[in-house]
């Protein structure tokens, strides 16, 4: 037995002064859907493999890495008592398609032994819909299924849930964050059951796309912890938030036991503890009378888009709030507007980031509102009042008051009723009529009482009079506020465009991108969102001037929209792409409009 020892060291020994190293790269499937996950393998393998540095996946704006593992393995061969070996290590991608078409994976580079080896580009047809292709059947070298969870697996493998603070005001933003623990290589991570919040308004701050491990103790042992998840939790009344456990599906390979042995895969379903934190009611001391629920730290303002204008013309006023804390659920003041003031139009909208791990935002209310008569009128100010959990005291804050100067209107103005001492003129003369004649004769009509008897004809012209001009300045206000709809119809598109990275998927994301081509097409052509039939709009828009190609594409897209949104799950279109395409035909149809 020591003899036979002894000739595997020699022969290893000799056959290890040679080199012969290969890198190749390799692709589980060189076909696949919009969505689907592409292994990506690169081969290290050699008689003898000296240091080896693992190779970078270029970045690149056609994949996206959401994993990566390793594996090593030996081969021995004994023929005619003469033994070889190979090695083989694997450097494992996960890797995910963000467009369809052709796309390449592109060459990687390899470090052994500081000399440089370069894999080959490879191709990958990537689909946008249609049948799955036909997945390898059962038995086969493929269908390797990971073995069951082992006894151990809860300690080899875990999720750890912890908040940043134990005890919290209603509506005070609590961060939670999700990491993985492992002793084991992963192989492949997928969610089983996401995390439920019960009592709480809940922003995701993170969620990781690709695994950045760190190595921590506990328990005297060595883990990779790997941040999974961040999320913001508003608490929404007094009580608990409680939250439901994580669970993930977790394939990992276990190292070799022997020397003959390559470890093993099993799959292991990796779950947290739940977690409770304590919500603090609002302190009732210094509650400010309108006090609406806020709480966080904000600003607040009131502005308007002019402080001049004629009468029959459209103001714009905006409220404000911006700030760190929950803005989606703030209710913002309404502001008084003065009598004479008409109220045609209201919009509020959201925008969210996220700074360090704070929840920021801004919510705003934009008001359209017409002067009906001439004069100084003031708004007076407004007040927004919030809870600062960090002071732990309320906080009120004022508006400045704003000053309107309203001018008499372009055209008709305004006919006020005519008493006994004005005159009325009719035509180019005056006929002067003795003023106590009792009985006027024209012709055949005699009218009794004489003049008196028309003392209605002056009143019912005054009131044509009043109605016309009340018709022309309600005319012309409806083609101001026509106008700035339409001055703002791509700026709108924009916003919710924009909105489309944020989508919470794929069915939010479409319909965003559907809302933006018709609201914008209706503030353009002057008609409803909801009355826009697309071949009546398009004609008009080829009337004003708009490419046709400019139309086709827009039409196209309403189709992809269409099709997508009854599409199986996985097999959607390229949002974002689907909606930068959008913004250029919007844009194109704005500087037409902007020309004629």
């Amino acid at each position: 037995m020591r003899a036979l020892m002894l000739h595997l060291v020699f022969a290893l020994s000799i056959v290890f002064a040679a080199e012969d190293i290969t890198v190749t790269a390799s692709v589980d499937k060189t076909t696949a859907f919009l969505g689907d996950v592409i292994t990506l393998t690169v081969t290290v393998q050699g008689r003898k493999l000296p240091s080896v540095s693992a190779p970078r996946f270029p970045a690149t704006n056609d994949w996206s890495l959401r994993g990566t593992s390793s594996s090593t393995s030996t081969s021995i061969q004994i023929i005619n008592g003469k033994m070889t070996s190979s090695k083989t290590i694997d450097y494992i991608y996960f890797i995910i398609p963000q467009r369809t078409g052709k796309l390449v994976i592109p060459s990687m580079e390899v470090l052994v032994g500081g000399k440089k080896y370069r894999t080959k580009p490879i191709t990958v047809n990537i689909l946008s819909g249609g049948a799955k292709p036909r997945q390898p059947k059962k038995g086969g070298p493929s269908a390797r299924q990971p073995a069951r969870q082992p006894q151990s697996a809860e300690q080899d493998v875990f999720i750890g849930v912890d908040a940043n603070k134990k005890s919290a005001y209603q509506g005070e933003q609590i961060t939670v964050y999700f990491t993985l623990y492992s002793r084991l290589d992963l192989v492949n991570l997928s969610y089983k059951k996401d995390a439920e919040f019960k009592n709480a308004w809940v922003e995701t701050i993170f969620e990781a796309t690709r695994l950045q491990p760190r190595v921590v103790t506990i328990g005297g042992k060595r883990y990779y912890a790997f941040p999974i998840k961040t999320v913001a939790a508003f608490p929404l009344m007094p009580g608990y938030v409680t939250v439901e456990p994580m669970e993930l599906k977790c394939v990992v390979q276990y190292p070799p036991r022997s020397f003959f042995d390559f470890g093993r895969r099993a799959e292991i379903i990796a779950r947290s503890k739940p977690l409770k934190i304590k919500v603090l009611s609002l302190p009732e001391a210094g509650k400010p009378d309108g006090f609406t629920g806020a709480v966080g730290k904000f600003s607040f303002s009131l502005k308007a888009d002019r402080d001049t204008l004629s009468v029959g013309d459209a103001l714009g006023i905006t409220v404000r709030v911006s700030g760190a804390g929950n803005i989606e659920t703030i209710t913002l003041p309404q502001p008084q507007f003065p009598q004479d003031f008409e109220v045609f139009d209201k919009k509020e909208k959201v925008t969210k980031d996220v700074k360090g791990e704070q929840v920021i935002g801004t919510k705003t209310a934009e008001y359209v509102v017409v002067p009906h008569s001439e004069g100084e009128f003031i708004i007076p100010p407004v007040e927004f009042s919030y809870f600062n959990p960090r002071t732990r005291k309320y906080v009120k804050l004022s508006s400045d008051s704003i000053r309107i100067v309203v001018g008499p209107g372009k055209g008709v103005s305004v006919v006020g009723p005519v008493g006994r001492s004005r005159i009325v003129a009719v035509g180019g003369d005056i006929e002067f009529i003795k003023p106590d004649a009792l009985r006027l004769t024209v012709g055949r009509l005699s009218l009794p009482n004489g003049l008196r008897a028309l003392w209605f004809i002056p009143i019912e012209i005054l009131a044509i009079l009043g109605v016309y001009a009340y018709r022309l300045r309600y005319e012309r206000m409806l083609k101001d506020i026509k106008r700035i709809k339409a001055s703002r119809a791509f700026k709108e598109a924009q916003r919710k465009l924009s909105g489309v990275r944020r989508a919470k998927d794929a069915a939010q994301a479409l319909s965003a991108i559907y809302d933006a081509i018709f609201q914008f097409i209706a503030a353009k052509l002057g008609i409803e969102a909801g009355a826009v039939i697309f071949d009546e709009a398009a004609a008009k828009l080829m009337e004003k001037g708009v490419p046709e190609e400019t139309i086709e594409g827009l039409r196209d897209a309403l189709d992809k929209i269409h099709s997508s949104r009854f599409a199986p799950a996985g097999e959607h279109c390229d949002v974002v792409e689907l909606s930068e395409k959008v913004r250029e035909y919007l844009k194109t149809i704005d500087e037409t409009f902007g020309r004629t």
